[in-house]
């Protein structure tokens, strides 16, 4: 025991005086008006300080310049050299639109959000009847570019990213400063960090976090299973302890598939592309979807509410558990369910060594297998296509010869 203490005390000391970490304390001990207010990562907080900017007539002293230099950012081919601006926030509820004697710059803010259907034909066909005889351009902002979730719309509309606007932004503040009143630039600054640190996540502490997660996986586990017993450990470094968990793939197995964390999305994006319907059951600890293609005539619908197939993740092994198995009984599936299990030694044989053993009083499990699972090896921005390899390689053939079992059972 004495052992293991003086362990956890050495890993503690040594996370606490690594360089990397000392840098995330003190970036996050630093003042910040954005984190102050918890407007970091409100889409509608967005819109209205790149308003602001674009303004002319606000109060940052800095006149046209941020239009200027933010306008030829978003719309290579605009007029804008000389053009009087107004700038309107939720004008027929676009985000942001700005109008001149010739042109109109339409720009739809999407962060955390997607473009719902038919959402930018609506502004984009309201912004041209309002103004049919001026250059109308479409902007969609996003964190990385991406294009509208609408495929009718990309041609329309220019993809900007706020990677770019904050090049921009770094860019003006660097060449302009004369011009710019003080407050602004402390503003300007505190939002760029702001950006970066928790939307964007790749200001250098959020590549420290990465690095010493990488280097001390099961180390940091240690420590968190440990924390609230840590005295050691003051109220600035326990922030950036959870500024590590928070900006890594560090998670424990119960809180896995928690749909705020990019891997449920990218778990529920590579299902979906591959006809699998995702349970939107409020469960972390598991991932449950079914085979859309599952089960067509001549076997009965309530088949598809009977079996299903999950995932759950192992922290402490780093397996990913791909499982199959029966619902709990309800009024219409108590037939059918009863005929798979009665059939249940027959199935286990034919799964041979992925056959489970044990049997659940509600949810039964007929077939397991264990996938090796590094989390620390995915990234925010690399999961989506890692994760869609994932599930093609391991679970699509997987998925199609269980469902042959089944078919072949309830034939007999």
């Amino acid at each position: 025991m004495k052992t293991e203490k003086n362990s956890l005390a050495k890993n503690v000391n040594e996370l606490l005086t690594d360089s990397r970490f000392l840098y995330i304390q003190e970036i996050l001990r630093q003042p910040n008006l954005f984190n102050i207010l918890s407007n970091a990562t409100y889409e509608i907080r967005h819109s209205s300080f790149l308003a602001w900017l674009l303004n002319p007539n606000e109060n940052h002293a800095a006149g046209k310049l941020f239009l200027s230099k933010l306008s030829a950012l978003l719309i290579s081919d605009a007029q804008n050299k000389g053009q009087n601006w107004s700038v309107f926030r939720e004008k027929n509820n676009i985000d942001i639109i700005l109008e001149s004697e010739k042109e109109t710059i339409t720009i739809e803010n999407k962060t955390f959000s997607k473009d719902s259907p038919g959402q930018l034909a609506r502004y984009r066909k309201t912004v041209t009847s309002n103004h049919p005889n001026l250059k109308n351009h479409f902007v969609y902002l996003t964190l990385h570019g991406e294009k509208p979730q609408d495929p009718e719309e990309s041609n329309h509309w220019t993809v900007c990213s706020y990677s770019s606007i904050l090049n921009e932004l770094k860019a003006t503040l660097s060449a302009h400063s004369d011009v710019i009143s003080k407050k602004a630039q402390i503003y300007i600054k505190d939002y760029i960090d702001a950006v970066q640190i928790y939307s964007l996540k790749n200001h250098q502490a959020n590549r420290n976090a990465k690095e010493i997660v990488a280097d001390n996986k099961y180390k940091l586990m240690e420590i968190f299973d440990n924390l609230e017993g840590i005295k050691s450990i003051d109220a600035p470094q326990r922030d950036a302890l959870v500024f590590l968990r928070n900006n890594s793939s560090f998670t424990r197995g119960n809180g896995f598939f928690r749909q705020n964390h990019f891997f449920y999305k990218a778990f529920k994006s590579a299902l979906e592309n591959h006809e699998f319907l995702v349970n939107e059951r409020n469960n972390s600890t598991y991932l449950g979807f079914i085979d859309k293609n599952t089960f067509s005539s001549p076997f009965p619908p309530e088949l598809n509410q009977t079996v299903g197939f999950a995932f759950r993740f192992y922290s402490n092994t780093s397996i990913l558990k791909f499982g199959f198995g029966i619902a709990p009984e309800t009024s219409l599936n108590k037939a059918l369910r009863t005929k798979l299990i009665n059939h249940i030694p027959k199935i286990k044989q034919t799964f041979g060594e992925n056959a489970v053993n044990s049997k659940g009083k509600h949810h039964i499990g007929l077939y397991n297998k264990n996938i090796e699972f590094d989390p620390l090896l995915y990234t925010e921005e690399n999961s989506h296509w890692q994760i869609e390899k994932l599930i093609e390689s391991e679970v699509v053939n997987e998925a199609r010869r269980i469902r042959v079992v089944i078919e072949n059972i309830l034939s007999t």
